[in-house]
């Protein structure tokens, strides 16, 4: 979703926001992803000072992964608040999106911030114990440490 700031400008704020964002390029670029099924943006726009933009949006999206361990689908339901906030503001301490071309443009940020809470590995129900325990493993003693381990009173760590 793209708004020329001369339109967001006319707009009384805060402003509600409501739409469906597709996101099928991207999960086709992404070996982990198979499938979105859905996102879903929600929120408002708040202008915190003069051409200053905060989004305080819901994002909630369904993606259909591949398991880890067993390489099967996994539907990774994702829901998240955010902040993100547009400015003309070319300060590179802040965490503020840049308005450029006199528009925003509320899609590449929110990509972004669902690109960081994507999660790296998913388990698909059932294959949770593969990584859950550690085998237990009888340490050997050398027995030219023995003599080490019995002087300090068994303590060989």
């Amino acid at each position: 979703m793209k708004w020329a700031i001369p339109q967001i400008r006319k707009l009384a704020k805060p402003f509600s926001i409501e739409y469906d964002f597709d996101l099928e390029e991207y999960a086709s670029n992404n070996d982990d992803i198979i499938s979105v099924n859905k996102c879903h943006v929600t929120g408002q726009c708040f202008e915190t000072s003069y051409d200053e933009y905060l989004f305080d949006l819901n994002i909630d999206l369904e993606l259909v992964m591949v398991c880890s361990v067993s390489l099967l689908e996994v539907l990774v339901p994702i829901n998240f608040d955010t902040q993100i906030r547009f400015s003309y503001n070319d300060d590179d301490s802040s965490d503020d999106y840049l308005i450029t071309k006199d528009t925003i443009n509320l899609d590449e940020a929110v990509l972004s911030e669902i690109v960081l809470n994507i999660p790296l590995k998913v388990v698909k129900e059932g294959y949770e114990d593969v990584f859950s325990g550690e085998e237990e493993v009888e340490e050997e003693i050398n027995p030219g440490l023995q003599a080490l381990k019995d002087l300090y009173g068994g303590e060989a760590e």
